[in-house]
């Protein structure tokens, strides 16, 4: 076949395809209906994630191709390689240096009904393989709330402002079995979560998540 040599460049490359399932089925990229006291996983719509090939130091992009809805995704882009090392969502930031993934935590996250805000969950994959195995890096914060305001934000804040919530933070992907995010001393003590205008309900609570880094809050 003849190429066109006034396609974008995308188009006359070779697509590859990267298989992503989520570890374990308790991490998840947004929240479904519960099943025995236990969110349903699931791969939204849009969902992209970063993938540092052959120890490249930034990610190329790969998006959804297949999998909405489910904890197995197919996600399509056009580098190829024979190490893959992953991240959730993707962040044109990213930055490996050897073992160590220079990420961000936004200090903002936006609301969604029944659970935390798209792109706002990070997980990580490494793998030798185009077959990933997803991690999560954070926790769920979940308030419930019943009243009769309109709730515009809601802020989480330590206790102890040397605990870092958002902003930059490394994980070492040796141990990627049972990945770790380490918050920089340079991190916020501070996440928002942006609500626009929900209207509450003084009989029926609703639900509010907040991600935050797993460790020990007083």
């Amino acid at each position: 076949n003849e190429i066109d040599s006034n396609a974008p460049v995308e188009d006359m490359a070779v697509r590859n395809e990267l298989v992503a399932y989520i570890e374990a089925g308790d991490t998840k990229t947004s929240l479904n209906e519960i099943s025995n006291g236990i969110y349903k996983p699931y791969w939204s719509e849009e969902d992209s994630i970063g993938v540092m090939i052959d120890g490249k130091e930034t990610p190329a992009r790969y998006r959804l191709s297949e999998g909405a809805g489910s904890s197995y995704g197919v996600f399509s882009g056009f580098t190829k390689g024979s190490s893959y090392v992953a991240y959730y969502p993707y962040d044109e930031k990213l930055y490996l240096d050897g073992d160590i993934l220079s990420v961000y935590l936004p200090f903002v996250q936006n609301y969604a009904e029944g659970s935390f805000g798209g792109a706002a969950y990070p997980m990580i994959a490494v793998s030798d393989t185009e077959e990933l195995d997803f991690r999560n890096l954070c926790s769920v914060l979940k308030l419930s709330i019943t009243g009769n305001e309109t709730v515009e934000s809601i802020s989480f804040k330590p206790n102890d402002e040397t605990i870092k919530v958002s902003g930059k933070a490394e994980v070492d992907i040796q141990y990627y079995d049972e990945p770790r995010l380490v918050m920089s001393p340079d991190g916020l003590s501070q996440v928002t979560l942006d609500c626009g205008s929900v209207e509450l309900n003084r009989y029926e609570a609703k639900d509010f998540y907040i991600v935050v880094p797993a460790q020990e809050y007083k």
